[in-house]
């Protein structure tokens, strides 16, 4: 007695490819990333953002927290957005120059007003 073996339908095929596909990205996308985390970059400051002065706090709420914002196409027009504390936030380009202040939010209401 001899059993035949049906031809594989082209849907499971399919699966199998996208399987095969889909583990092989994935090998790649760990490459990459282990390659990329085990690099050391050296990043000097080139120039320092201005003090900011509160007039309302005798602290200064000095930029801090700050996130680069990589203009991939035109690298000379990346921003650093940095927050002041309650003071809000500023953005800068990358000669340090602050291109807009954003003020924090008025804080709520505590629970015993």
């Amino acid at each position: 007695f001899h059993h035949q073996l049906q031809p594989a339908s082209r849907k499971t095929n399919t699966i199998q490819l996208i399987m095969i596909y889909t583990s092989i990205l994935l090998c790649l996308i760990l490459n990459v990333y282990q390659t990329i985390s085990s690099c050391s970059f050296n990043i000097e400051a080139v120039t320092q953002t201005p003090t900011v002065v509160d007039n309302l706090d005798e602290r200064s709420p000095d930029c801090d927290d700050a996130a680069v914002i990589m203009n991939s196409v035109n690298l000379s027009e990346s921003l650093v957005a940095g927050t002041l504390k309650e003071g809000g936030l500023q953005i800068y380009n990358l000669w340090g120059e602050v291109l807009q202040s954003i003020p924090a939010p008025e804080a709520p209401p505590s629970d015993n007003e």
